[in-house]
């Protein structure tokens, strides 16, 4: 799995989430604040060819000042977690 952005991830800014999996059914994708309650961000991701599947997603602010997310990615399934910050 590979995963790409079109652009820094940053709150209130879309940007397109693009995950490569070959031979995948499904990607869902979760951004999630630890010990945050930052709603629910949950998006299905469009297959666009080639193991390919996108979405424009879009990240709320937080209130408190945190940038610190995980991306959370399953496909077919199962989950695995990605750690990043938003500028």
């Amino acid at each position: 799995m590979s995963i790409r952005t079109d652009a820094a991830p940053s709150a209130l800014s879309p940007f397109t989430l693009t995950v490569q999996a070959a031979g995948a059914r499904e990607v869902v994708a979760e951004f999630v604040m630890v010990g945050m309650d930052m709603g629910l961000n949950r998006y299905r991701l469009q297959p666009t060819g080639a193991g390919r599947f996108s979405a424009r997603v879009t990240l709320p602010v937080c209130v408190s000042g945190r940038r610190d997310w995980v991306l959370w990615v399953s496909v077919d399934g199962r989950r695995q977690g990605f750690a990043f910050q938003t500028r």
